[in-house]
């Protein structure tokens, strides 16, 4: 799970910022059209169900002024379908000014509708940034401060308010908006926390999934290559057998050999399933990196290896899939190298490093930061898999794989190749 956390989440996702999201900007400006014909709905009662003789010049002014910005940003945000932290933290501080305004003509705290102020700080505090929300607080809060100084309703009886009643609704308000926004926003952390869960847990199902394929497939193609790889077999002995007076005769024992490896590497795959869990033998590291090395050591280059660590030397399990993951980059570096390949082995504890360097041409800059991914290749041969199924089977053991050249400096050039380990591989 924590390796798909790092490969599928993004690094600066946390629960204290995985708010700073975004607004659907149709929803925000349908709310506000609803909002608008609610505000024209209840002065309409007000006016003409309750003989609230009350001027209606003001509140109509505040209504319009709301209509026109929304109009203008139906225009003005066409094509945006979302509005980022900064936007929708101007449009709802606007509608907060705007309900405000509407109060403060319509008998202020005596108005019943006081607690839709709370609207829109509670809808900052399920998706904006934590600073967002500040900011809409404290604008509500002043306005509510506000309200003290609110042009009264004109009641059929005159009421008359202490001053006390006032200061309580105030303070009341005041309190349920703090608690609203405390409440909402943990309830909505707490809701992007266990979506995050739910999402890794379908990735890794998705990754397991592909890794059981995976190792399916290699049995299945284990099995469909005996045929023609016996078959193979066959003629090369009898080419062996007629040309064993001839030049070519170097050329078959070379081709029977590379036969006789296939069908060691089959068998490997047959007896067991690379992608296992099984505990195998080990060896020291040393001595387990030489084993791995061993079928690649052809050719001119020149194998140094550098073992720098302290305590004791560990020991590595003898499994298919890490030896498959380390035996193909090894491969590759030799295969690439003009003259060198270097093995530095590093360990402290549990936790071990290896750097497989060589001093061939490196890997080309347009595909470096895709190196790992399927059908990605640095030649014409092969179909871009080896890199992908190696990097697969190690990142499987707990391995960190780093691809890179070796530093400017290094006038020898060539590929730079890491697998890190914080705890011993599996």
């Amino acid at each position: 799970m924590s390796l798909l956390s790092q490969t599928f989440m993004p690094d600066n996702i946390t629960p204290d910022n995985i708010a700073n999201g975004r607004m659907r900007r149709k929803t925000l400006i349908k709310m506000r059209w609803l909002a608008i014909c609610g505000q024209i709905a209840a002065l309409a009662v007000a006016h003409f169900s309750f003989n609230l003789q009350m001027n209606l010049v003001a509140p109509a002014c505040v209504i319009l002024t709301s209509v026109i910005f929304n109009s203008v940003a139906v225009s003005r945000l066409r094509g945006r379908p979302y509005l980022h932290n900064k936007g929708a933290t101007f449009a709802l501080g606007f509608d907060t000014l705007q309900l405000s305004a509407l109060l403060f003509v319509t008998g202020g705290f005596t108005n019943p509708f006081i607690v839709l102020m709370l609207a829109p700080i509670t809808i900052a505090a399920t998706v904006l940034s934590g600073r967002s929300v500040f900011v809409l607080l404290t604008l509500t809060l002043i306005c509510y401060c506000a309200m003290f100084f609110a042009m009264p309703l004109p009641w059929p009886v005159p009421q008359q308010f202490s001053p006390l009643f006032l200061g309580g609704s105030a303070a009341a308000v005041y309190i349920s908006g703090a608690f609203l926004v405390l409440y909402v926003r943990r309830v909505a952390r707490e809701a992007r926390r266990l979506s995050e869960a739910l999402n890794a847990s379908r990735l890794a199902l998705e990754y397991e999934q592909k890794i059981s394929a995976f190792g399916a497939l290699a049995a299945a193609v284990a099995h469909e290559l005996g045929s023609p790889l016996s078959t193979i077999a066959i003629i090369s002995s009898e080419l062996a057998h007629s040309l064993k007076t001839t030049p070519l005769n170097e050329d078959i024992e070379l081709l029977q050999s590379q036969i006789d490896r296939c069908r060691a590497i089959l068998s490997d795959f047959s007896k067991h399933n690379v992608l296992s869990d099984q505990s195998f033998d080990t060896l020291p590291l040393r001595d387990y990196v030489l084993h791995v090395l061993e079928p690649y050591r052809r050719g001119n280059a020149v194998i140094e290896i550098i073992a720098d660590g302290t305590g004791i030397e560990p020991s590595w399990p003898l499994s298919p899939g890490l030896m498959h993951g380390i035996g193909n980059i090894l491969h590759n570096a030799c295969q690439f190298a003009k003259s060198v390949v270097r093995i530095t082995m590093q360990w402290q504890d549990n936790a071990v490093k290896l750097r497989i360097e060589d001093d061939g041409p490196g890997f080309s800059d347009e595909l470096l930061p895709r190196l790992g991914t399927p059908y990605i290749k640095e030649s014409t041969n092969g179909m871009g898999l080896g890199l992908f199924i190696a990097k697969t089977l190690l990142e499987r053991s707990g391995a960190t794989v780093t691809f890179a050249n070796r530093p400017k400096n290094d006038v020898s050039g060539g590929a730079q190749i890491t697998l890190s380990w914080p705890f011993a591989p599996t």
